[in-house]
Parts: C-alpha cells; sequence; structure tokens
C-alpha cells in the first residue's frame, strides 16, 4: 500500500470516528439532557390546560369573584357585572396562567388549610368547551423567602415565587373592558362638542373640516390629538350613579361614524371629580384632565399655517440675507449649491428649511403697516422658492429677531406675522450654512 494510500485510509477512519463520536454527543448526551430539561419543565407546570381551548374562567382576587366567558371569539365579563373583558387583561392572565411554575414542592397529600389553601385569596379556575377544567391557587406567603404556597390540586403544595400573586391576583375592574364608547377613531365622520366652546368637525375627502364656531381648515395633529382623547376614554372607577348624583353635564361630545351610527358622551364635574357616560355604557368616574383636554380652544384646532405647500414641489431656493445671494437647485443626488458658485449642498439641511416654512404657524397676524417697525422695510433675509416650471411657490421676507420671535413678511398675504425664531432654524442664511463638508478621501 502506498503511502497517499494509507493516508487517505487514516483520515477516512478520522472522519468515521469524529461523526460517530458527534453523532454520540448528540443522540446520546446532548438530545438526552433536552428531553429531560424539557419534562422538567412539564413536570414544574402549575397549569395545564391549552390556553387557546378555554372557553371560561372564573377569578377569586381581593375578595371578589369574577365570572368570564368566550363568546363568538370575545370574552365576555358575565358576574358580577354583564360588560365586555379587556381582551388584552385576558389573554396576560392566560398567559401568566400557562407560564405559572412552580419552584419546589412541599406535600404531595398535605393539609391545604395550614397554607392558605383551603380557602385561597387567589384562585383561577379555566374550563374548556369540553368540559376539562384545571385551577392555579395561591395561599399564604413563605416569610422565610417572600415566595408563595401554591396549589393545583387536592393536597398539593407547591411553591411559587412572588410574580405569581401579581399575576393571577385580578379583579373585576381589572378584568372588564373600561373603554366608555368603543369607537374606532378612522371610522369617526362628525364630532361635535358643546362646553365652553361649540366645535363641529366633519371629514371631508380624508381631511378634518371645522363648520362652527366657523369654518376653517384644521390642524389635522391636533385634531388627531383630539379624536385619541375621545376614543380613549377610560373609566378608573365605576361608582353608584346615584350616589354621586349628577345634574347637568358640564360637557358633551357626539360622535358619529355614517348616517344613523351616532353615539353621545355626557361629562358631569363634582367634588372634584370628572365622570362620564356614553348611551347604553356604565356610569364611571375618568382622570380629572379629560374636560380640558377635549374642550380645546377653537383656535387651537384650526390650521394656523401661514402658506403650507408641499415641501416636494420647490426646485429652486434663491437666498439674500445682508450682502450674500446664493441659489439651491433640486438635484437627482438631493441639493446643491448653483450660486454663486457649484458645490453639494446639505440636503437634510434644505430639506429641513423647507419644512419650517411649510410648516410656519402665526402666533400673531399684525397690520401691514406696521411692516417697518418690525424690520421688514429693509429685510434682513428674503428666501424665494420656486417649482420646476419656474413658478413662484412662496416669497418670504424676515425682519427683526426679538425676544424670541422673528416678524414675516409673506408675499401676496396681508399683514406681518410673528413666528416662533426656533420655528425658523434650518431656513439657510448663508452659503456656508448649507455647503457639504467635503469628505475625507
Amino acid at each position: 500500500m502506498s503511502q497517499k494510500t494509507r493516508m487517505l485510509v487514516s483520515l477516512v477512519v478520522t472522519l468515521v470516528l469524529a461523526g460517530a463520536l458527534g453523532a454520540y454527543a448528540y443522540f446520546g448526551v446532548f438530545q438526552k439532557e433536552q428531553e429531560e430539561l424539557a419534562a422538567k419543565e412539564t413536570e414544574e407546570k402549575l397549569f395545564r390546560l391549552d390556553p387557546e381551548a378555554i372557553s371560561a374562567l372564573t377569578v377569586k382576587a381581593k375578595g371578589e369573584t369574577t365570572q368570564l366567558e368566550k363568546r363568538d371569539g370575545s370574552w365576555w365579563v358575565v358576574a358580577p357585572v354583564g360588560t365586555l373583558a379587556d381582551a388584552g387583561q385576558v389573554d396576560r392572565l392566560l398567559r401568566d396562567l400557562a407560564e405559572a411554575r412552580r419552584t419546589k414542592v412541599i406535600y404531595e397529600d398535605g393539609d391545604l388549610a395550614a397554607f392558605g389553601l383551603a380557602d385561597p385569596a387567589i384562585r383561577v379556575e379555566a374550563k374548556t368547551a369540553d368540559g376539562e377544567s384545571a385551577y392555579v391557587a395561591v395561599g399564604n406567603t413563605n416569610t422565610f423567602d417572600s415566595s408563595y404556597f401554591v396549589s393545583n390540586g387536592p393536597g398539593k403544595i407547591y411553591a411559587a415565587t412572588s410574580l405569581i400573586k401579581s399575576s393571577l391576583e385580578k379583579t373585576t375592574f381589572d378584568l372588564r373592558d373600561k373603554r366608555l364608547a368603543i369607537l374606532s377613531r378612522d371610522a369617526l365622520e362628525r364630532v361635535e362638542i358643546a362646553g365652553k366652546h361649540r366645535v363641529e368637525l366633519v371629514r371631508e375627502d380624508g381631511k378634518w373640516k371645522m363648520l362652527a364656531p366657523r369654518e376653517s381648515n384644521t390642524d389635522e395633529k391636533e385634531v388627531d390629538s383630539l379624536l385619541r382623547k375621545i376614543v380613549d376614554l377610560r373609566a378608573t372607577a365605576f361608582p353608584d350613579r346615584e350616589s354621586v348624583d349628577p345634574k347637568e353635564p358640564a360637557l358633551v361630545v357626539t360622535v358619529a361614524a355614517g348616517e344613523g351610527n351616532s353615539r353621545v358622551i355626557r361629562f358631569w364635574e363634582k367634588d372634584d371629580k370628572v365622570y362620564a357616560q356614553a348611551d347604553g355604557g356604565f356610569f364611571a368616574e375618568v382622570q380629572k384632565t379629560v374636560l380640558d383636554e377635549i374642550q380645546k380652544d377653537p383656535d387651537d384646532l384650526r390650521d394656523r399655517r401661514i402658506a403650507p405647500f408641499e415641501t416636494t414641489r420647490v426646485a429652486r431656493m434663491v437666498v439674500r440675507s445682508g450682502e450674500e445671494r446664493f441659489v439651491l437647485a433640486r438635484t437627482e443626488d438631493g441639493w446643491a449649491i448653483q450660486e454663486p458658485k457649484e458645490a453639494p449642498a446639505k440636503r437634510w439641511k434644505v430639506n429641513a428649511g423647507l419644512s419650517n416654512l411649510a410648516e410656519l404657524k402665526a402666533l400673531e397676524t399684525l397690520p401691514a403697516q406696521t411692516a417697518a417697525e418690525h424690520g421688514l422695510a429693509e429685510p434682513a433675509r428674503t428666501v424665494e422658492l420656486f417649482d420646476a416650471e419656474g413658478q413662484t411657490v412662496g416669497t418670504y421676507h424676515f425682519g427683526a429677531e426679538k425676544d424670541g420671535h422673528t416678524y414675516v413678511r409673506l408675499e401676496g398675504h396681508d399683514g406681518v406675522f410673528k413666528v416662533t425664531t426656533s420655528h425658523l432654524m434650518n431656513v439657510p442664511r448663508s452659503v456656508s450654512d448649507v455647503e457639504e463638508e467635503p469628505q475625507d478621501s
């Protein structure tokens, strides 16, 4: 046998032995360890039912017993009140049940009463549609290590971490749906608010318009924030209405999601608390801030932008600042300085400056004849915007800056606008402001 053949045979034998050792390590050691680990985890589980198969729950905690049922895919509280359940809370409870583990076996056949488990303070029982049932009970605290004694069957006494108490200790209030009016913000078409102010909003072609107290375009962000406050209304408590005895509502909100599909939510203020109730819903206490958040000044909802425009429409910008004049042009790569020299521009800076101008809001509109006293007879800076066809998008003249405010005149618009100086921070002032720094080679 040649030297080369002997080497090949030796290599093959080595590979076969390595493969055999690897297979042994996997099947004989690793796989066995995994199986033992899985068996240990199964053994330590306190709850064996599949959460997806559960159709009924009974939760005893803090002196209350809450019964829940799953109907057509949705969870409902059926006792002590009849109402929709908080789906997120129920799902979390089921997940915590499925993940509940024992840390130690105390007794497999012990005296439950000695550990607070004969009549436990916390007990969660689940049933399936097939009639299977299982429960987990939480009893006394083990004062030695702050664990809790738990049980899942007659005579079964185990220890579990303190987390099991907080995860299973759910009251009726915790488990019920606390939304005052189950609404979809995207489905709303009309909103009427009657309180300190009367405001009427309507959605047209996907945009919200104000009809009252006067017709106006709206600030979409402000309206969206208002709608979220209404849709996300949550109860902080469910007091008895008769004990509160509310009189005339301080605020009435009517929301409509299509013809014939409207709801009225009424708010009351009494004894430094705020209460609310939707038609057909429960009387509830809500956060005190709700009244101020919903009773917005109509001016806060109006679109106060001076002259909004699509920033992508701008193809050229001419800036005169003192003795300096420079031109920026949109290119395939972004923005570039065109005059007085050709150089790449900071695209983020130019785009941010355009956004500043498009979103510019007036804090106050002053008479046009005050232009000179606000430094606009000879503006400190002028910015002209043009589209790809050379049509003017807007011409802005910037005057005096004082106490964090700048005075602006916009050609084609009456008056002098007082704006927040920081809202102009990215509008170019000089070539050095926008010139891209050369890249190191």
